[in-house]
Parts: structure tokens; sequence; C-alpha cells
């Protein structure tokens, strides 16, 4: 499971277009107020740029959730042209005073972008490039300090950007890893060892849903309820790993014989089994039943502690919901319909 970088986006481009506001904001009130308007108008239109931005954006997100208004690209390069624009009038007023304060612009500029759009590469490279050439173009600073303020800046940006990317890659193999981790707890927690069938806290789970689905579609719903025949005498007969091979034998034939995905098998008890089968009226239940049976018998599976039978057979109820039944009534009337089973001398299907 990759995390979605559009949150990630989304929440990094609005905090630099926050940053982008405050900073113009900032120089004008601590250092530009006393100047002339024009000078000042850079300032301005940068961070009205980044409002005008960051509402869209919201808008946007309000409409589908961590939507962009425009691509991140393109706020990127509109950002760094605007940012271009103050360097720019940085650059030319300076009338011979020193550099220093337009670089250490450029510095925060750049952190700023690199956290804000790191997952971004070619957003990151468009808001970056304008200032940069900026920067670049010939003017009265030394080109040797100009080159390594840049170079310096440039490379402790990036190999930020790099370590962020780093941590967001161990944080998705984290969370890939959870992700697993609790997917296989579900499974475990559902899951009966023995059988690899669901065990009777998923099929209470199942039931509950598919009378729910049932009431609404109005579409049909049955049970088959099984239990194999003198299982104890088999387990001292046999002994105990012998039985669970015999469950597991049984399980099998009823993962061959119910195919659709939409049906519940669970292991609800020692040799008690249960399917639940969605949108099958009694007449599929009873055809699946005799399949169940057929499937067993050619099994061949020896028992001759047996009191109807040299092989090992079983007992089947089979229930079909209909409205005002509740899903233990359900189980109520497939585990009455076992019982006569159980009463008609066993190996036998009977429906409630």
């Amino acid at each position: 499971m990759e995390l979605d970088p559009r949150p990630v986006q989304y929440k990094g481009l609005q905090w630099l277009l926050i940053f982008a506001t405050l900073t113009p904001l900032a120089s004008v009130f601590l250092y530009e107020w006393s100047q002339p308007l024009e000078r000042q108008a850079p300032y301005l239109l940068n961070a009205t740029l980044a409002v005008l931005l960051w509402g869209l954006n919201r808008r946007a997100h309000q409409r589908k959730r961590f939507q962009l208004a425009m691509p991140i690209e393109v706020q990127g390069l509109l950002l760094g042209l605007a940012v271009s624009t103050v360097v720019v009038a940085r650059l030319t007023g300076n009338d011979g005073g020193p550099i220093l304060p337009v670089f250490s612009a450029y510095v925060m500029f750049v952190f700023a972008s690199v956290l804000g759009l790191h997952s971004a590469d070619r957003a990151l490279l468009m808001c970056l490039a304008p200032p940069t050439l900026v920067l670049l173009w010939p003017s009265g600073v030394l080109w040797w300090q100009e080159l390594a303020v840049l170079v310096i800046t440039l490379y402790l940006g990036f190999a930020a950007r790099r370590q962020i990317n780093l941590w967001m890659r161990i944080s998705q193999a984290q969370l890939r890893q959870n992700k697993r981790l609790l997917e296989k707890f579900r499974t475990l927690s559902n899951q009966d060892p023995l059988t690899g069938l669901g065990n009777r806290r998923c099929f209470e789970q199942r039931l509950a849903q598919s009378v729910s689905e049932a009431k609404r579609s109005k579409n049909a719903l049955s049970l088959i309820l099984l239990d194999v025949d003198y299982f104890k005498r088999y387990n001292d007969h046999f002994g105990h790993q012998a039985g669970d091979e015999c469950l597991r034998t049984v399980a099998q034939i009823l993962r061959l014989s119910s195919r659709r995905q939409s049906d519940t098998l669970a292991r609800i008890g020692g040799e008690e089994f249960v399917l639940l089968l969605p949108n099958t009226d009694k007449r599929g239940a009873q055809r699946l039943a005799e399949e169940i049976q057929t499937r067993l018998l050619q099994a061949d599976l020896d028992h001759p502690q047996s009191g109807i039978s040299k092989r090992v057979t079983l007992s089947q109820g089979i229930a079909q919901w209909h409205p005002g039944l509740s899903g233990d009534a359900l189980m109520h009337q497939a585990d009455k319909a076992m019982y006569e089973s159980k009463l008609a001398g066993r190996n036998t299907i009977s429906a409630a």
C-alpha cells in the first residue's frame, strides 16, 4: 500500500503559500514601510498571489478532498516568478548596500519550498528556477559570492529533500507492514486454525450481515448445518490426530461443493459445520447438501465404529430465511432440522 501523494502535496503547498504570504508582509512592515509604494508593490503582489492560490485550493479541497485548484507545477512556477520580482526589487534597490539580506531571503525560500514541495519534484524545480536565475544574473555582487551562496543553499536544500523523502519511504514501508499485520490478525481472528474455514465469530458476523441484506433485497437466504456422525467414536478409535485430519477432509469437501465467493463456510463446534448461502432457496440448499453427501461418500473415509455405516457420514439440517425471522431464529430452525436427521437415523438431510 502506497501513501496517497495528494494529502502530502495539498498540505505542503498550503503551508508554503502561508509562508509566501506572511514573509513579504513582514518585510513590508519591518523594512519597507517608509519606501514608496512602487518599492512595496512586489511584496504586496507576492502576498496577494499566495493568498489567492491558498483560497482557490481551499475551495477545491471543499469540493473534493485534497483537490488543488490547478496543477501543483503551475502553482510552483507562479510562486517562483512572484518571488523573483521581490528578488529583483531587492537587488535593483540595493544602492550599493549589503547584499546579505537578499541571500538570506533566498535561503529561507529554498528551505520553505523544499518543505512544502518535497513530494512534487517538478513543482519544486519550477518554483526554485526563477529566483535562482535572477540571482545568477550579473549584478553588483561578486560572482563567486553568488555562486557560493547558491551552491551551498541548493545543496543543503536538496539534501534536506532527500532526507524527507527517505522518511516518507520509511513511513510507507511501516504502513505496508502494519497493514499486512492487521490483515493477518483479522484473518486469524475470523479463521478456524484447524480447517482454515471461518470460525463461529466469522459466521455470526456474516449471518447478521446476510439477514440484513436479505431484508433489504428480499432475496432468498438459506443455511445448512452439518454434523459428523459418531465423531467421538472416530476419535476414540483412531486418535485425535486422525480425527483432525478427518475434519480437514470434510472442510475440503465443503470448499469443493460450495464454490461461490458469497457463500460462508465455517466450523462452529468440534464436529459441527455450517454453510450460509445468500441468494439460495431451500431447493438449492438441498441440492448442495446432496452434493456434499455424494463427495463425502466418494472420499471413502473409514469409520468402523459408526453405528450406521462403515464410512464417515454427515447429518444435515436446512433452513430458509423468511421476513420476520432473525439470524438466531434461522440458526435454531437449522439446528432443529439437523436434530431431526439424527432422529431419522443419521446420514440424512432434513429441511425445516
